[in-house]
């Protein structure tokens, strides 16, 4: 089994160039939330991608119909399958895996808030919310827009996910089960239910003057976490 294409959506660059740049030079992905107002949050910053060019790879039919999280997935694989340059394959033969641990959770959000807070009574919410909101979803979109016919699952195992989406996928093609597989890592998880779950928990960093810098998991005087996509 060998890695014959890679794609990323990240805070730090989309593309493999442009990410492989900013790792170099020592770039950080932490800034202010701005996917809504931080400001009554104890932590106000997270590793956020703030460049849409990734937009520009889905369509604007994806674009509604696929969450954030998807959305990240499916411009990844259009990345990695360019890197790749791989044109034919039997799609009976081609299997999708995708760790995740939260993707969606901002699709809940929004239809609750749309359902003005109360599920004691039927309110109409978004029809596509379930569609959007269930933890296969990057999968799923991935294998549509890739037209993959064979396996597609996801593994959820918090932050090795992506790790053990992976090792699944070659494993499969070392038994024989598949010829190719797309395994992808997918995490959208800055939402105000996510944050503040953390926050109450006291697992994140709070030096929100200086989010450049605030973040140290190797360094000795060592600091908290926080969320990325």
């Amino acid at each position: 089994a060998l890695i014959s294409g890679i794609g990323i959506v990240s805070p730090v660059g989309t593309g493999v160039a442009a990410f492989w740049d900013g790792i170099l030079r020592g770039v950080s992905g932490v800034r202010r939330i701005d996917l809504f107002d931080p400001a009554y949050f104890p932590t106000q910053m997270a590793a956020q991608v703030m460049d849409e060019s990734y937009r520009d790879m889905l369509t604007a039919r994806e674009q509604k119909y696929f969450s954030r999280g998807s959305g990240f997935g499916v411009a990844a694989y259009r990345l990695a399958a360019q890197d790749a340059g791989i044109q034919d394959y039997d799609s009976h033969r081609t299997a999708v895996i995708v760790g995740s641990g939260i993707s969606s959770f901002d699709v809940i959000e929004e239809n609750v808030h749309s359902a003005e807070g109360s599920l004691r009574i039927y309110e109409p919410v978004d029809r596509l919310g379930m569609a959007k909101a269930f933890i296969a979803a990057p999968a799923a979109a991935i294998a549509l827009v890739s037209k993959a016919g064979g396996y597609v699952s996801t593994v959820s195992t918090a932050c090795t996910s992506g790790l053990n989406a992976v090792g699944t996928a070659m494993e499969r093609i070392e038994a024989g089960l598949a010829d190719v597989c797309i395994a992808a890592a997918v995490d959208a998880p800055i939402s105000k239910i996510i944050l503040s779950a953390f926050c109450s928990a006291s697992y994140f960093a709070t030096d929100n003057a200086h989010p450049k810098t605030c973040l140290r998991p190797f360094d000795i005087h060592r600091t908290k976490c926080l969320l990325g996509e």
